[in-house]
């Protein structure tokens, strides 16, 4: 407890530290010369919010009529949705399709649902079935776009309220996907004051430095307000730092997936984190050997625990 009160400290001292945000990193390279990985300082801004952040980052078990959520994890990418709320949702919404439509034709084909598609950085797709639409647009901003993947943008730019409007959605559920390239800080509020209309979220995040982990820690805690953390999968990223109640791997960027706290009769976190319970996964999917842990020590879970016993979190 007395490490988290210190890291909550450091947030004003580095907000005041604006040459703090993006703190050195320094290359490391094996005894090949080869390049393996980068070094952040264990006393840096970064590696303070990076724990600070981490209670966001742990996920629930979850009842819903008193069955644990199955999940799906189409075409074996990095969203792992549980069933439920694909099957609540009347249509879905993806924001960031770059050059794969996968996800996006495996869950619209198999639950015969309208998905609508937007990617300002892309023209055209191949739609590939009858509940596929696409849109060169994008949500809020589009200079990620350009910065961070190095496309042309469209310029085609909409908020979440106004394509919600457009498409008649305003009394329908929908179910979203929305992985920004960095720009989910800007377009996350807007998206959130629907909340009654989502059944659940997919996030994908970046933690690329210190000022963006410490408005994400504030944002991640406006959606749990009305949403469940579900499920965690990382991008490794071979970057190391000896972060508090975290082991040396770091992932910078992770995807998120909630569910609507509307249709969660019980939850609990477990000290097991880890997403190889293969039981909670439909046969028709499989996970592959491969899948990310994300070691957060029991020391951090535990004081989560003891938190919400007491109310605190």
């Amino acid at each position: 407890f007395q490490i988290q009160k210190e890291n909550e400290k450091y947030v004003e001292i580095c907000n005041k530290k604006i040459e703090k945000y993006n703190d050195p990193i320094t290359p490391i390279q094996d005894l090949n010369n080869e390049f393996i990985g980068v070094m952040n300082e264990p006393d840096s801004c970064y590696c303070r919010m990076y724990t600070r952040l981490l209670p966001r980052l742990l996920i629930h078990k979850v009842k819903h009529n008193n069955k644990e959520l199955e999940f799906i994890r189409p075409s074996f990418n990095k969203y792992f949705v549980p069933t439920l709320i694909l099957e609540k949702a009347d249509t879905f919404i993806s924001y960031g399709i770059a050059n794969d439509i996968n996800f996006e034709y495996t869950i619209s084909e198999l639950y015969k649902k309208n998905l609508y598609a937007f990617d300002c950085g892309i023209r055209k797709i191949n739609k590939q079935n009858q509940y596929l639409f696409f849109e060169s647009e994008c949500i809020g901003l589009d200079d990620f776009v350009m910065k961070n993947i190095g496309q042309i943008s469209s310029g085609k730019i909409h908020q979440f309220k106004d394509k919600v409007k457009e498409l008649n959605l305003e009394n329908k559920k929908i179910y979203l996907k929305i992985n920004v390239a960095g720009a989910e800080l800007a377009v996350m509020p807007e998206i959130l004051n629907h909340h009654k209309n989502l059944t659940g979220i997919n996030l994908v995040i970046n933690l690329d430095t210190s000022q963006r982990l410490i408005e994400l820690e504030k944002l991640l805690r406006d959606i749990e307000k009305n949403f469940v953390l579900v499920s965690r999968y990382e991008t490794p990223d071979k970057k190391y730092c000896n972060c508090d109640y975290k082991n040396k791997d770091l992932a910078t960027t992770i995807s998120l997936t909630y569910i609507n706290k509307e249709y969660v009769d019980e939850k609990y976190i477990p000290f097991k984190q880890s997403l190889n319970e293969k039981n909670n996964y439909k046969k028709m999917y499989t996970l592959g050997n491969y899948i990310t842990k994300f070691d957060i020590s029991w020391i951090l879970i535990l004081s989560e625990k003891i938190k919400l016993f007491f109310g605190e979190s």
